[in-house]
């Protein structure tokens, strides 16, 4: 099914690991931990932990790696007045487009 989900049998995905949008995993299959399954690849048995899988059948291409950064980003705090800004004047756009009609009917 496209953009769905279908349950036929049972899987096992450990923790961390990661598995690419549109891929399949045959009933029984196990994906362990902080492994990788590359998008559009098909599992048809186990993937072991910290492995980077791919393709349809998938096979192993090599050692997973981590993708995210060990910290997260610093904010930044100066772009919060401009979404706050830019959000109100957004929400006022409705408003602004009567605002010429109504000027112009009542002049008539």
């Amino acid at each position: 099914m496209d953009g769905d989900i279908v349950h036929i049998g049972s899987i096992r995905i450990g923790a961390g690991a990661s598995i690419g949008a549109r891929s399949f995993l045959a009933p029984g299959s196990r994906v362990g931990k902080n492994a990788e399954v590359e998008a559009g690849s098909a599992v048809f048995g186990r993937v072991k932990a910290s492995q980077h899988w791919a393709g349809s059948p998938a096979q192993k291409t090599g050692k997973a790696e981590p993708q995210w950064p060990s910290e997260d980003p610093p904010r930044g705090a100066r772009w919060v007045p401009v979404f706050g800004v830019t959000s109100i004047l957004l929400a006022g756009l409705p408003i602004m487009s009567i605002a010429p009609v109504s000027l112009c009917s009542s002049g008539g």
